[in-house]
């Protein structure tokens, strides 16, 4: 899964288009990342994506041009996905948080998702870029 590219490349806060969120009613992460250079200008430097899945089952990744254009390119991630849980570490409760941001427009230090397919659980876990280092409680 190519997510930990996407994830890697994320915006930092003090960053000015710096968006990250979580949509509770459709399960759907939105962030801002930097994708460099890219052939097409709309699609270059900061981009919105997002992930959720779509009315076919599968999981989607999608990306829109913060440039104001109508422009938006998605990838299929996964087919055949049920359902999707986000799990988000809160650091200051040494907690993970099912589907819910303990505050939006701040990225977490890392992201746990659980993937449902074919009555099967597939977990994949990714850590943000931090400028601190990541304190975990034991």
């Amino acid at each position: 899964m190519r997510l930990q590219q996407t994830f890697s490349k994320c915006l930092f806060e003090s960053d000015d288009e710096f968006q990250f969120g979580f949509s509770e009613k459709d399960k759907r992460l939105f962030y801002t990342l930097d994708l460099g250079i890219n052939r097409d200008p709309d699609f270059s430097g900061p981009v919105n994506a997002a992930i959720f899945i779509d009315q076919k089952n599968n999981l989607i990744i999608s990306y829109s041009s913060t440039q104001n254009t109508k422009k938006e390119k998605t990838e299929v991630l996964l087919k055949d996905i049920s359902n999707i849980d986000f799990y988000f570490y809160e650091s200051e409760s040494n907690k993970w948080l099912k589907n819910k941001l303990s505050k939006q427009n701040v990225l977490p230090k890392m992201l746990k998702l659980v993937v449902h397919k074919n009555a099967q659980k597939i977990d994949f876990a990714y850590i943000f870029p931090q400028i601190e280092p990541i304190m975990i409680k034991s």
